[in-house]
Formats: C-alpha cells, structure tokens, sequence
C-alpha cells in the first residue's frame, strides 16, 4: 500500500484538530473552575480557636469545592493543620476568605485549579515592603 504526500497532509490535519479540540476542552474545564473559584459565595462564617484543617475543611463544605493544601511547605514553617485560627469571615469570596485565613502566617496563597471541582493552594513567603 503506498501512501501519497496528500494522505499523510490528511492524515496530519485530523490529528491537529483532534488535538486542538482535546486541548481547548481542558482549557475550558480549568476556566471554568477559576470562575468558580473567584466567584463562590457563602455565608459568614466564625472561626473560633479552629484548627486550620477544619477552617479549611468547613470552607470545601461552604464553596462546594475540594481544597488540597500543600501542607508539606507550611509544616516547614512551623504551621501545621492542627494550627488554631481565629477569623471572622464576613466576605463569602472563597478567594478572600483563604487569603484571610493564611495572612497571619505570612503565606502568600497560589491557588491553582486541578479539575473542574477542585483547586490545589501552595504557598511561598509573603513579600514585605522591607525585603531586599
């Protein structure tokens, strides 16, 4: 069986626009779970001496979304999710209230979405105005 240069030109377009769908879906998937994220609401909520798992724990229930920390990069701060937390949390952004949560930790958040449902925070020090 031979194969023309026209064949292999086919050949080559529909794989390209296999992949092309295949990547525009995940990138849909992912923009649509940032969207989710930025703009999920919830009621207050009022953390009292929480330890910090179960502050994030309450805010996957509140936002309907799974939360997976980094835990490893902030055991090696010091910072454990057995951690106790006091926050009221009057802003039902998601964003918001994680930023809250780990501002006193000086933690810079990076939320970054996995799947359509579920978002994975990492962090890294806060920069400060007297850092060089």
């Amino acid at each position: 069986m031979k194969f023309t240069l026209r064949d292999v030109f086919w050949l080559l377009l529909v794989i390209g626009v296999g992949l092309g769908w295949w990547l525009q879906s995940r990138h849909s998937a992912r923009l649509a779970t940032e969207v989710r994220y930025w703009k999920s609401t919830a009621p207050p909520i009022a953390l009292v001496n929480t330890p910090l798992g179960e502050a994030v724990t309450l805010l996957m229930y509140k936002h309907q979304i799974s939360i997976d920390v980094d835990w490893a990069t902030l055991r090696k701060n010091g910072i454990t999710s057995r951690t106790p937390i006091t926050k009221n949390l009057v802003d039902g952004n998601l964003r918001n209230r994680l930023e809250w949560i780990f501002a006193d930790f000086d933690q810079a958040v990076i939320v970054t979405p996995v799947s359509e449902n579920k978002v994975r925070l990492t962090f890294e020090p806060r920069l400060t105005s007297d850092s060089k």
